[in-house]
């Protein structure tokens, strides 16, 4: 199974299988979004949509694949909150094996960089870790990558009001100003990814 979590929820595929050494499995990618997903119960592959208006950048998700063991059953998670996303089961029950993670992590510059105009794609493949947080040897485990892409969608005039109430939302701030404050203390001098702009081309 195949688990992508974003700022806004996260969603997951259905179980699949034969998926052996050199072989590849593709999701639609009209019903395969990672962000931004719609509201509501989303499976990836069949009811992930994208909505339309888009998500500004940083652009920032992570992405798991996890073997299910024989033995598990499927976990059933809570209802997503508003204006959330969430699967109809879980991946990582405590039975279920990890097979690798990675996290992409996006900034405006890195962005910038390769999506120049309206309709412009970028894509790129990542390895996944197979043991994250530890040192494995060079034959640890299988090798698994996964191949993303990214439109660059028109502008959109986007109401002050709205992203406030968002902030204090994520936040707990009880004051569109505190809201504010804790957004100015969090910012962080931008780190761009060495990323090569012929890549999506």
């Amino acid at each position: 199974m195949i688990e992508t979590r974003d700022a806004k929820g996260w969603t997951v595929s259905d179980e699949f299988s034969d998926v052996n050494s050199g072989d590849t499995y593709e999701f639609d990618p009209t019903r395969s979004c990672i962000i931004p997903v719609r509201p509501g119960i989303v499976v990836l592959g069949k009811t992930s949509v994208c909505d339309s208006v888009g998500e500004p950048s940083l652009l920032s998700f992570g992405v798991e694949f996890r073997e299910k063991d024989p033995l598990g059953g499927f976990c059933i998670p809570p209802q997503p909150g508003p204006g959330s996303h969430g699967g109809p089961h879980c991946v990582g029950d405590s039975n279920d094996n990890l097979l690798g993670r990675a996290q992409i992590d996006l900034t405006a510059q890195d962005l910038e960089a390769v999506l120049h105009n309206v309709g412009d794609e970028y894509i790129e493949t990542v390895v996944l870790d197979t043991c994250p947080g530890a040192v494995c040897g060079s034959t640890y485990g299988p090798d698994y990558s996964f191949t993303y892409r990214i439109t660059r969608l028109p502008d959109v005039r986007v109401k002050l009001s709205a992203v406030l109430d968002e902030a204090m939302r994520k936040s707990g701030a009880r004051s569109e100003l505190e809201a504010i404050v804790n957004g100015l203390r969090s910012l962080r001098a931008p780190s761009p990814r060495q990323i090569d702009p012929g890549m999506g081309k």
